[in-house]
């Protein structure tokens, strides 16, 4: 699968979410399953419960499904986020 949007993506999700998880301005990485596009949503939520919903089940909250990934598979919470564990990700998950 190709994956478009990475460099962009992924430099606005660390960009965004420099703050920490106190700081309400964030971002949430998504992917399209269907064309390989990926990109960050940017909100500003003091309570960091914003988001957008999408009508495809094609779009996923990336960042989440890392997480719980991690999780699992690491006893780590929070993901690395950079293009390889992004990339290799979605080659391990979605191909």
């Amino acid at each position: 699968m190709k994956v478009t949007g990475l460099k962009k993506a992924v430099g606005d999700y660390q960009k965004f979410n420099k703050g920490g998880r106190c700081d309400p301005h964030y971002g949430l990485l998504m992917f399209d399953k269907s064309t390989g596009k990926l990109w960050t949503d940017e909100f500003y939520d003091l309570g960091r419960n914003s988001y957008i919903e999408y009508n495809s089940a094609d779009i996923v909250a990336l960042v989440l499904e890392m997480r719980d990934y991690y999780l699992r598979e690491f006893g780590k919470y929070k993901p690395e986020v950079t293009m390889k564990t992004v990339k290799d990700f979605i080659l391990k998950n979605y191909e």
